[in-house]
């Protein structure tokens, strides 16, 4: 009898199942992604903890750092905002105790669900944006720095019609970095994200800004 072969997307599925364990998620979904705002790959280990990443973090401009928590610390998100500082949220509709500290933030499991239409709309943008995750790509990000202070505003097709010799999938890409960097705010609080997403330009986000936010 031959030995079964542990093949690369075994092993993935493997290593993504014993991160999820590690970190004390409930039964249910587990969701694997690419963050560009931290550059690496996420095992979300609930619906609500991948909700509220990408509709509060990963698009968040006052947020300029985030980790999952795990069973140890007893957190969802260690968090590092540029207008507070660092501190730990606990997604949970149940009195936490914080033991005196004011770093610990408790959010209401409702108050993340009620973004969940968002979520989904969000989902689209960072699939181009983990396409192009291992690629540099600085003469599209140069293109689409230029266009965006050039013309201040408009819509995504814009970056299409100006930037014909550019693969376009490339350009969402970029689109997405630009916007998760602070460069670039995107609006889709009424349609999804696609050709006629509208877009202005913005300067890199400061402490000062940070009341913004990227999606609306």
């Amino acid at each position: 009898m031959m030995a079964s072969k542990t093949t690369p997307k075994n092993a993935l599925r493997r290593r993504i199942l014993d991160s999820a364990r590690s970190r004390g998620g409930p039964a249910g979904n587990i969701w694997y992604a690419w963050s560009e705002k931290c550059h690496t790959s996420l095992v979300l280990p609930s619906d609500i903890t991948l909700i509220y990443w990408v509709a509060c973090l990963e698009f968040d401009p006052d947020v300029e750092t985030f980790c999952l928590g795990s069973v140890e610390n007893d957190y969802d998100f260690s968090v590092v905002r540029r207008s507070q500082g660092a501190s730990k949220l606990i997604i949970s509709d149940r009195n936490v105790g914080k033991s005196g500290s004011t770093s610990v933030i408790c959010i209401p499991t409702s108050e993340v669900l009620s973004q969940s239409a968002l979520a989904v709309r969000l989902m689209k943008p960072l699939a181009f944006a983990a396409a192009i995750a291992q690629k540099e790509c600085a003469a599209t990000s140069n293109a689409v720095r230029a266009f965006t202070i050039s013309h201040k505003k408009g819509e995504l097709h814009d970056f299409f019609d100006s930037l014909p010799l550019l693969d376009q999938s490339e350009v969402c890409g970029v689109f997405v970095r630009h916007v998760v960097n602070g460069y670039i705010r995107m609006d889709l609080a009424n349609q999804p994200f696609g050709n006629h997403t509208p877009w202005m330009c913005r300067q890199p986000v400061t402490n000062i800004e940070s009341g913004l936010c990227h999606v609306t």
